[in-house]
Order: C-alpha cells, then structure tokens, then sequence
C-alpha cells in the first residue's frame, strides 16, 4: 500500500500521522542546529523525501553548509558532519555516485587532516576518538560507491574506480584494526568516552568489507573477514548463522569456479584441491545449521540463512552425485525461503531446480540403458 493509499484510507487520521511524521523527524531532527541552518535542512528533507525535487534538495543542502560556515558552527561537529553525510546518502539514492563520492571524499580529506595534526592535542582526545570512528564508516561507504559507479563506467574507468575502493577499504580496515589494538594495549585514556566502535558495529565493518571483497571475486580477502567478525561476537547467535553460511557458500563457489575451469581445460584460480573447498563446505554448513539448532532463541535472519544453508546442501549432494537426494533438498530450501518471505531465494531454487531437471531427466527419445520409458 502506497503512503497516499494510507493518507486517503485513514483520512483526517491519516493527515495527522503525516503532520506527527513531519514534527517528529524533520522538526525535532534538527534542533541541534541553529535555525537558520535548520530552516535550510528542513527544506532539503521536504524536497528529498516529501515532495522530491533533487536540484531544490541538493541546493538546499549546500546553502545548508554554507550557512553553517557562515555562523561559524564547528567543521568537525556531529551536525556538521552529518550534513555532508546526509547529502551524500540522497545522491546515492539518485544513483548520482560521482557526486556521492565527491561530497565524501571533501569530507574525508578534511576530517583526517584535523585528526593528524590536531587529534592528539590536549582535550582533542573524545573528539579525535568518535571523528575516527565516523571517518572508518565513511570510508567504507566511500569502498560501497566506487565499486557502484565502476559499474556505470568503461573498462579504463572501472579499473580506477575498483583500485579506488580497495584504498579506502583498506583505509578503513587498517585505521580500526590500528585504534583497536591500542585500545587494547594501552586501555582507554581517561578523557576518552565511549564514542569508540563497538563490538557489534566492529562485527558489521568486518561483514560488509568482506562482502565488498566477495563481489569483486576477491574470495581469499573475504572469507578470513567472516572469520574474524564471528571471532569478535561476544557469543553465538543468529548472525553467527548468517556468516558461517556466507562462509560454506564463498567456498562452494569457488570449487564450482575450479571445476569450470578444469572443464575449459585452463588453470584454476586456485591449486588447492576442489574436493577440499567441498569438504569444507560441507563442514561449515553443517555447523551453521548445527548451531541455528541449538540456539535459545531464531528469529527470521536464522532461518533465511538456514534455507540458504539447506540449498548449500542440494548442491553438495549434486556433487557427490545424488541427484534425487540434491531435489528433496532444493524443495526443502524452497518451502523455507517461502515461509520467510524471501522471494529471490526461492526464485533462485526454482532455476536451480529447471536445470536439475534437464540435466537429469531422460530424454524419451533416446531412452538410457536400463531405464523404464513410459508409453
């Protein structure tokens, strides 16, 4: 149902959520600011999100900015920063990633200089702490726009737009791996507050560098990141379930990849045995599933990757060359991904299972020995 939908069934009601909407996150989102600045910001969210004119909202943003240089607000404040932020998430939501990039990439270059030369200044220390940790976000969502607008660009472009998103990966891994370690080798100082990463948000930098690694092919990059962000959990839970089949699933791809280039008789990408990828694959699934088992408590993140797990499972008795036991586990696969509502998963399987299908249903013209054809 559309929010007009909504607006026209509730009537009068319905226009009184929009109003409780409009009071509770524009007006009330933007009272930190001074209100010239909020007035401006006010506009741009009402032409981004309420009655959307890009030009007007990214001019509105900028005024925005300019008018908090102009009353002098604080360049590293959460407020101020935010604005760039802020900004930067509309053009990406246009596609417009050039210009994403752009807006970060002024904020970055900015925020770090202040960091270097400042950050460990005299009662510049809480600052330099959570400027950082905001800084090791936006870097990776500077690796995210990279790699969307390499694929809006030629093989010359893509290239640069690749290599540009695996430095600030890089960036952001290494400057939280780097303040993590002195953290714990130091202790945190005594000025310093608790505006750091925390375990679960360090988790969730480690998931999603890992899974810009996985689409680039990068599987050796990736696979050690899982690992590593399932080390970190305090203890086991549904999305340790979610990053163990990532795990069992990276592995099952890159054996399928090496049998592929057997069979075009080039050099695998790797010389490890494909049987052990499978092998380990195998295990990894098992312990996914394993765990989702024993767990107190499932919620639906358990058991999407539970189904995904089960389709790992069809595809590893195909391997072993059960076909009958690999379509009852598609099935099982399928049923599940329906019971959570995840479509593109029981699309996948459905694909999966046509060409189960022909590849191992007999063809009734030319009847394979020992085979009963039906007349």
């Amino acid at each position: 149902m559309t929010f007009v939908s909504i607006l026209i069934l509730f009537g009068v009601g319905g226009l009184g959520l929009a109003g409780n909407f409009y009071r509770s996150y524009i007006v009330e989102e933007y009272k930190p600011y001074p209100e010239p600045v909020a007035a401006l910001l006010r506009r741009a969210i009402y032409y981004s999100k309420m009655n959307p004119n890009p030009q007007e909202a990214v001019r509105y943003y900028r005024e925005a900015l300019e008018m908090a240089t102009k009353l002098n607000m604080d360049p590293m404040s959460d407020e101020v920063t935010g604005i760039h932020i802020e900004l930067a998430g509309f053009m990406e939501a246009l596609k417009q990633y050039k210009v994403a990039i752009r807006v970060l990439e002024e904020l970055h270059k900015q925020v770090v200089q202040w960091i270097e030369s400042e950050g460990d200044q005299p009662g510049n220390v809480t600052r330099r702490t959570s400027l950082l940790a905001r800084m090791i976000g936006v870097a990776l969502k500077q690796a995210e726009l990279y790699a969307k607008q390499g694929e809006q660009q030629d093989k010359e472009g893509k290239r640069d737009s690749d290599d540009r998103s695996i430095e600030r990966l890089n960036w952001a891994l290494e400057s939280y791996m780097k303040e993590q370690m002195r953290r714990e080798k130091e202790g945190i100082k005594p000025d310093e507050d608790d505006k750091w990463i925390t375990t679960e948000a360090g988790v969730a930098l480690l998931e999603r560098a890992g899974a810009i690694f996985h689409r680039r092919g990068q599987y050796d990059l990736a696979i050690p990141l899982w690992r590593a962000a399932i080390q970190m959990q305090a203890e086991p839970d549904c999305h340790t379930v979610t990053l163990l089949t990532h795990i069992a699933t990276t592995l099952l791809t890159i054996k399928a990849q090496i049998d592929a280039s057997e069979k075009a008789g080039v050099d695998p990408p790797t010389l490890t045995s494909p049987t052990e990828f499978l092998e380990r694959g195998r295990d990894i699934t098992h312990a996914a599933l394993r765990l989702a088992s024993q767990l107190p408590s499932r919620n639906i993140e358990c058991d999407g990757s539970c189904a995904l797990a089960t389709m790992n499972l069809a595809e590893i008795a195909l391997h072993d060359g059960n076909p009958t036991e690999s379509r009852r586990l598609f099935n099982e696969a399928r049923e599940m991904f329906v019971k959570v509502g995840k479509t593109d998963g029981r699309d996948l399987v459905d694909e999966r299972l046509v060409e189960l299908d022909a590849e191992f249903t007999p063809n009734p013209g030319k009847p394979q020995a020992g085979t009963m054809v039906n007349v």
